[in-house]
């Protein structure tokens, strides 16, 4: 599984002992990531975590996380979604993704992020194109407030 995650080392924001955090390359939510699990594997339930990888999990990853979104954006909310879908990508292997929801208008490096979904599911949503520089601004800021 490693040579498939190559292309999104640019976007990693930090490694944990059994997780790594990744950027999404799609932020229509700004600050959207994901907790990759390093453990190998295909088609890892949720429940398959081990007891040791939760704990980082909960206890630390997220909590990080949650608190450099907060500082940076002030989301009202985040979605956790552990959905394995994409088969042909990953195989379905174990990540969580970090959803930040907003309920007003995020700017940042003069752009404007809106949640139109305020309030519902956030998925569907739009697929945004965001320049490789903005994308590596967002993860610049919360590496910076990860640390």
């Amino acid at each position: 599984m490693p040579d498939k995650l190559d292309k999104y080392e640019k976007f990693k924001i930090r490694e944990y002992s059994c997780w790594t955090l990744y950027l999404h390359s799609n932020q229509y939510y700004i600050g959207r990531c994901y907790a990759w699990l390093k453990r190998e594997g295909e088609m890892q339930r949720f429940s398959s975590i081990t007891p040791g990888e939760l704990f980082e999990l909960h206890r630390s990853l997220m909590p990080e996380y949650e608190a450099a979104v907060d500082r940076l954006w002030k989301p009202g909310f985040i979605n956790n979604a552990w959905l394995c879908n994409e088969f042909h990508t990953h195989g379905g292997h174990g990540h969580m993704h970090l959803i930040p929801r907003y309920k007003h208008p995020v700017h940042f490096f003069k752009h404007e992020f809106r949640d139109n979904q305020w309030g519902y599911n956030y998925a569907p949503y739009p697929k945004l194109k965001l320049p490789k520089k903005m994308l590596l601004r967002i993860r610049d800021a919360l590496r910076e407030e990860i640390r």
